[in-house]
This record gives C-alpha cells, structure tokens and sequence, in this order.
C-alpha cells in the first residue's frame, strides 16, 4: 500500500509540473499570437502589405495553446463535472461514483492515446508557410490526454484509499 502511495505522490508532482510547463505554454502561444498581429496591424497601417508569416503561425500557436490548455483546465479543476448526479446521490454512494468517473475518463483517454499513432499517420502534408508536418499540430493535444488519464488514475489510488474524497467542479461559479 504504501508503494501505490509514494507512486501516486511522484505522479502528482510531475502532473503539478506539466501543468506550470503546460499553463506557460499555452500563456507564451497566446503572448506571440498577440505581439505578431500587433506587428502586423502596425506594419500594414504604416507600410500598406501584411507580414505573410503572422497568418498560419497564428493559427498553429492557437491550436497549440488550446491543446495545452487542454489538459491546465481539466487539472485545475475547470472542467464539467456530474454534479446533479452527486446531488442526486446519498453521500455514501459518492465515493464509488468519483472512482467509476475517474475510470471513464482514464478509459477515454487510453483510447485516445492508443489511437495516437494511426491519427498521426492519418494527418499527411505540411502546414502551409510555417513549413511543419502537419501532424504536428496534434502532438500537444495528445500529451494532454495522456497526462488527464495519469491524473485520473491517480485522483482513482486516492479516492480508493479514502485520501480525497471526490467533489466535482460546480458548474456555476457563485455570484
């Protein structure tokens, strides 16, 4: 029990670190989506042509920052829930429905991290001006869902060994 423990311990830690590297990530997209098209309306404003690059590394830092934050957003918390079935359920049953939760997610997750590799192979070409494979694209996405199944499996070992107890994230925020 107590190596599931320490496993479980040194699997968090590394979560807590993807999502600093993950949510500086996502932040650093955003930034240089930011600062390029704000070069670029200045630079169209005073010189009357666009910088041709800002378009397509635009659109690849948005889908990078959105995947990245993919996984930021479901470990902080922010994610949809089943509350109106825990609010349905006596508080008993509650700690089998956050362990049978956490397994669906892991479960979707392994399907997805599973089908991985035929995805990529699926996303042939080049992204046109940025010049990367454009199954690049996807990459971030996929350690997403790899590092929401370890959380899971990990929020699952913690449940079970009545360390956490399972509440989901609220729907609405209280006004």
């Amino acid at each position: 029990m107590e190596v599931i423990k320490s496993i479980t311990d040194a699997l968090d830690r590394f979560l807590r670190l993807c999502d600093r590297v993950f949510l500086f990530l996502a932040n650093g997209c955003l930034a240089v989506m930011v600062v390029g098209n704000a070069v670029n309306i200045f630079w169209r404003g005073v010189f009357d042509e666009a910088i041709t690059l800002v378009w397509p590394w635009s659109m690849t830092l948005f889908v990078w920052g959105t995947f990245f934050g993919f996984f930021v957003l479901y470990y902080r918390r922010k994610d949809v829930a089943i509350l109106v079935l825990t609010r349905a359920l006596p508080a008993k049953y509650h700690l089998l429905l956050g362990v049978l939760v956490y397994l669906v997610i892991a479960l979707l997750m392994g399907v997805i991290v599973a089908t991985a590799p035929n995805r990529l192979m699926t996303q042939a070409g080049v992204i046109e001006l940025v010049g990367m494979p454009r199954y690049v694209l996807s990459i971030p996405f996929f350690i997403s869902c790899l590092l929401i199944g370890l959380n899971s499996l990990v929020m699952v070992s913690r449940i079970a060994r009545a360390e956490e107890a399972y509440v989901p994230a609220p729907i609405m925020e209280p006004l």
